[in-house]
């Protein structure tokens, strides 16, 4: 096995062990050794990565997360930061992103919601002409808020300091008497029996709002999130009309979501780098 594939294995098994324990609060290091065939010392190496990252405690024999609490913008700090989410795939979420843009014509209403996959689709939309983009992520804003023509409605609400995504009661009523062509919505689990989740039942109700407003729903997520479940539901495969993903997804996971009538897209990366 090359050093190239190693690297890709311990991405995916990083994010699938923090997704594990943001969903059950904790994690041991011979229950992760044993779920995904390496040793425990591998376990503990990846557990210390995430803990450099302030997102998990190490604790005797496993992890925990490192923070909780019931305040909408405190529970987004239960997710990995956005420096670490942008370094996790990011060759796919580019593709992802890169594929994702081409849904989009030039003049249309785009809705982007907060992540680093959807932050991607925000990049790859530059070649769009007179778009207005609607986002609850000071990111994406950032992002566009430049682009000539263009024009960028930022909804209000209470700040999530590590995904700098504005969320909370302000963000649902911001969405009101407001209609989009199509919304890009980020998802931290994707099951066929689960449907698409979100680790903090705030931003789920967010997320459905936003459906709500929208022509055509597109969830954007790399194949990792297939292995991984979020906490609170904010759409059964029926609600949604695209599922972008990556590449390593497996067509028994997809096949689901094809019957249910969604439109998969894999995204493929323009460089290649096989041995």
């Amino acid at each position: 096995m090359n050093l190239d594939a190693k690297a890709l294995m311990q991405s995916e098994r990083l994010a699938a062990v923090l997704a594990e324990i943001e969903t059950q609060g904790r994690i041991t290091v011979t229950d992760a050794a044993s779920r995904f065939g390496v040793s425990a010392e591998t376990v503990r190496r990846d557990l210390k990565l995430l803990a450099s990252d302030r997102r998990v405690q190490l604790v005797r024999g496993g992890a925990i997360l490192a923070r909780s609490s019931t305040s909408p913008a405190l529970q987004g700090e239960a997710l990995p930061s956005v420096e670490f989410r942008v370094r996790s795939n990011e060759a796919e979420k580019d593709a992802i992103g890169r594929h994702a843009a081409e849904l989009v014509a030039d003049g249309q209403v785009v809705l982007l919601d907060g992540g680093t996959t959807t932050l991607s689709v925000a990049r790859h939309l530059k070649p769009r002409r007179n778009l207005t983009v609607v986002t609850n992520n000071l990111l994406v804003a950032q992002e566009i808020g430049r682009r000539p023509g263009w024009r960028v409605h930022v909804i209000g609400g209470e700040l999530s300091p590590l995904s700098m995504s504005l969320v909370g009661l302000s963000a649902v009523q911001g969405l009101q008497n407001v209609a989009v062509d199509i919304a890009f919505l980020g998802a931290a689990g994707v099951s066929a029996t689960g449907g698409f989740t979100s680790p903090d039942p705030f931003e789920s109700e967010l997320k459905r709002g936003m459906m709500a407003i929208a022509r055509r729903v597109v969830v954007v997520a790399d194949h990792t999130k297939l292995t991984t479940s979020g906490f609170a539901a904010f759409a059964t495969p029926e609600k949604v009309d695209v599922f972008v993903t990556s590449k390593g997804a497996r067509e028994e996971m997809l096949q689901p979501f094809r019957r249910a009538g969604v439109e998969i897209i894999v995204a493929r990366s323009e460089a290649r780098h096989d041995d």
